[in-house]
């Protein structure tokens, strides 16, 4: 089987625009676009839109408001130059827009309406020819890519050798996909030859490269050899570091294609050296998976695993961080289109705002229905609060009587003791007043009775009963005095007793007072606290309200989006609907023609009653990897001998089995129409005759086939086998034995470029009871869910294993192991296994 490597040749150009636009938001462009009238400033707004959404990289949308500016200037019948030139400028950001979506047939429409307008321009025509057949590239339409490519060197030559170069190498590329490797190597020759003439080291190692690879995949690896030897030098003397490494990486390919294990390691390897610095994943994939391919061919499963897992590594982050830019940007879409629909409702008409606030509107009213209660509960406290504070202020005003009459009792008090006080000093003042007219009365005696003895006498009687007079009357005076004291000091007493009641009352009542206005101070607090907590709540709902008002808009923008959304996702359901009856029909055909196909093919192959007739006792182990298969078996028998053919065509699916059909066809005229029967003689004619049916030699194509082959003379106790393989070898196994023996084929493919050496025919008498394989590697070749191959020793292993059953039962133990094997894994190829008794 040829050896498939995946290698990328080009990288596609960038096309990038440039538009000066005002520092201006979505939201203000849209308002002014809303507000505009002027066919010419809406052109602007929308072009405007569309450049800040691709700086975004939203493209759908930038391709949306592109359109819009498109249809505006197209509508208006009045253009001049300038009107032209702006029509022109959205045409490429357009073209760009949508070739970024990406959609590509749109991006090709644009650009061929671009070409017609701007073909005047042979520098501009050349460029939009450039875009269109790289975006033909892009969509794989290679025919409409070659016919742009060309017309760019016959109609629009470039200036600058870089660019003429490029477009050689394009060329190239494309020939080679349609299977012209004679044009594709006279264009890349011609890149070559310019890149060399130019000493332009990038082109010259990107044409190289090219160069090598179609002689590799034309079997040429010396010269490919050279090639890649001859980049690797131009890279390395340029210090182009990750040019190097691909070179590396080429030169290990070609090595591994030439069956050269440790040169391929060691150039891979550095590669791996060179690539790992610079952080080039993409370069280091393909040296994993090239490193994994190279050593699980040299039968280092470990180390092959090893590499792969390190590919695998590489890869998954790679995806992971495909999917994680994905993801930003898709989100990024649905923020800016979420964004712009925000921003039309909030330039909708008013009834719709008032049908969309309804709900929130009457959420509002509940509310302040609610703080309104809030508000009476509040105005009912402060009512409470203030029959409060009246009681204390009369309870005050009590406390202040209540001290005035203390005051007056108290001041009442010291006048009755004052008037206490007069009386008792009058009465001292009145006795002092009598006891100084006693002593004057007793000097006047004294002198009446010093004068007059006798009046003295007389009159001692007199003077007596007057001093008795006055002693009863002062008598009687000092006895109200003192009366009146002793009734001024109990009515002080009772006054005092009295007083110290009143103040002890009043201290009570103080006491009461006290306490029943820090009562009053609490629920004051209180009732401040809790005109707070409603001041807060209702803060709280105010916020709550207008949380609400936003929530509500929020919502009718997305039930908008979600219509859209909607109405995008019904219109692509319809397109998908259409498509998918499209696909239906394609698909009918295509099994149809698939059937036909099998149909002839089955034809073709030998029927049941031929093989049971010339081969007795046998199995076919027959598994296409599609419905039709690039290997088959052709039987025969002519002049006493059977002919059995096991042949592995290049390929597999439709090509396989076209290929097939010419096998069968040139088995049938060379042995039963030319009667060649000797097998190296065979083979070599259908190497002959492939070569001359493809045109080989011409076309470069190397196309052809892996044969092994039998003619069997059978006798009476043995069997003679005349054996030639095309790299195909027969096993067999003698009776009662559990050995397998193995004639080797020729290291020599039928058809393509191969060595000159000759077909040899081996010869062999076999005893009867021997048992004979022949096959394709397609069963060998089968990986598993490890990527681990089958491989001929463990095939060999079965067959020894199974040779002692019945035919059919080794087929049904083949096919058994066959499904354990590719558990979790695909077929990687056709498989084709015939076993035979002799």
């Amino acid at each position: 089987m040829v050896k498939y490597i995946y290698i990328l040749f080009f990288t596609f150009l960038f096309i990038g625009f440039h538009f000066t636009t005002p520092a201006q938001s979505v939201g203000d462009l849209l308002e002014r676009l809303n507000e505009s009238k002027s066919s010419d400033e809406k052109v602007s707004l929308y072009t405007q839109i569309g450049l800040l959404y691709q700086k975004e990289k939203a493209y759908s949308k930038a391709t949306e408001y592109f359109l819009q500016a498109k249809k505006y200037i197209e509508s208006d019948d009045e253009k001049n130059s300038q009107k032209i030139a702006k029509e022109i400028s959205i045409l490429e950001y357009l073209g760009t827009a949508q070739s970024l979506v990406p959609d590509y047939q749109a991006s090709i429409q644009t650009y061929e309406i671009l070409f017609q307008k701007q073909k005047d321009s042979p520098e501009k025509s050349r460029k939009n020819l450039n875009i269109l057949a790289d975006l033909h590239k892009k969509a794989e339409q290679y025919q409409e890519a070659l016919v742009k490519y060309e017309d760019i060197l016959s109609k629009y030559p470039s200036n600058t050798n870089e660019q003429t170069i490029q477009t050689y190498n394009n060329i190239g590329f494309l020939y080679r996909q349609a299977g012209n490797n004679q044009k594709a190597k006279e264009y890349l020759n011609k890149a070559l030859d310019l890149a060399k003439k130019s000493n332009l080291p990038n082109p010259l190692i990107t044409t190289l490269f090219n160069v090598g690879v179609t002689n590799s995949s034309n079997g040429n690896h010396k010269e490919a050899q050279n090639n890649f030897q001859e980049a690797l030098s131009v890279a390395d003397k340029n210090n182009l570091v990750l040019l190097t490494a691909e070179a590396y990486n080429y030169l290990g390919a070609n090595y591994w294609l030439q069956n050269k294990s440790d040169n391929a390691i060691e150039s891979v390897q550095n590669a791996i050296k060179i690539a790992q610095p610079q952080q080039a994943d993409e370069m280091l994939m393909v040296s994993y998976q090239l490193l994994s391919e190279i050593y699980q061919q040299k039968g280092e499963l470990k180390e092959s695993q090893k590499a792969y897992k390190k590919y695998e590594e590489i890869k998954n982050k790679r995806i992971e961080k495909v999917q994680k830019d994905e993801k930003t940007r898709l989100e990024n879409q649905l923020n800016i289109e979420k964004k712009e629909n925000e921003i039309k409702e909030l330039m909708s008409e008013k009834d719709k705002q008032s049908s969309a606030l309804r709900q929130s509107q009457l959420e509002k009213q509940k509310q302040e229905q609610e703080l309104v209660l809030k508000e009476r509960e509040l105005d009912l406290y402060k009512s409470n609060k203030d029959r409060q504070t009246m009681q204390l202020a009369n309870q005050l005003l009590e406390q202040k009587r209540v001290e005035q009459m203390l005051e007056i009792t108290k001041r009442k008090l010291q006048e009755d003791k004052q008037t206490q006080e007069i009386d008792k000093l009058a009465s001292t003042q009145r006795f002092q007043t009598v006891l100084i007219k006693q002593r004057e009365l007793e000097r006047t005696k004294e002198i009446q009775l010093s004068e007059k003895d006798k009046k003295i006498k007389e009159q001692q009687l007199k003077d007596e009963k007057i001093i008795s007079y006055y002693y009863f009357w002062v008598f009687v005076l000092f006895g109200f005095c003192l009366f009146l004291t002793l009734v001024g000091f109990i009515h002080t007493f009772w006054s005092n007793r009295k007083l110290k009641k009143q103040r002890k009352r009043i201290l009570e009542q103080k006491y009461v007072i006290e306490n029943k206005s820090q009562e009053i101070l609490t629920q004051n607090e209180e009732l401040q606290q809790n005109q707070e907590e409603i001041m807060t709540q209702r803060d709280l709902i105010q916020d709550q309200n207008k949380k609400l008002e936003g929530t509500n808009q929020k919502l009718v923008a997305n039930e908008d989006v979600l219509k859209k959304s909607l109405d995008k996702l019904e219109k692509s359901q319809e397109e998908i609907k259409l498509a998918n009856l499209g696909l239906a029909e394609r698909d009918r055909q295509i099994t149809s023609s698939i059937n036909a196909a099998i149909a002839i093919q089955t034809a073709v192959l030998p029927y049941k009653e031929k093989l049971d007739n010339l081969l007795k006792q046998y199995f076919i182990f027959y598994k296409p990897k599609d419905m039709v298969s690039g290997d088959f078996y052709w039987l025969n028998e002519l002049d006493d001998h059977i002919f059995l053919a096991a042949v592995d065509c290049t390929g597999h699916g439709v090509p396989g089995a076209f290929m097939s059909l010419i096998a069968n066809n040139l088995l049938d005229k060379i042995i039963r129409v030319w009667k060649i029967y000797e097998p190296e003689e065979i083979l070599e004619r259908m190497h002959e005759e492939i070569q001359i049916l493809l045109r080989q030699k011409e076309t470069e194509n190397n196309s052809g086939m892996d044969i092994g082959l039998m003619k069997i003379k059978q006798k009476e106790n043995s069997t003679d086998i005349w054996f030639a393989g095309a790299r195909r070898p027969m096993y067999y196994i003698l009776p009662e034995t559990l050995e397998i023996n193995e004639l080797k084929g020729d290291r020599k493919s039928i058809g393509g470029f191969q060595r000159e050496e000759k077909f040899i025919t081996q010869y062999i008498n076999l005893p009867k009871n021997t048992t004979i394989y022949v096959g394709s590697d397609g069963l060998s070749d089968q990986n598993d869910a490890f990527r681990k191959r089958l491989g001929e020793k463990r095939l060999k292993k079965i067959l020894i294993d199974i040779s002692h059953l019945e035919m059919e039962k080794q087929r049904q133990e083949l096919e058994e192991m066959l499904q354990k094997h590719t558990k979790n894994t695909t077929q990687r190829d056709d498989i084709l296994w015939i076993g035979i008794k002799i």
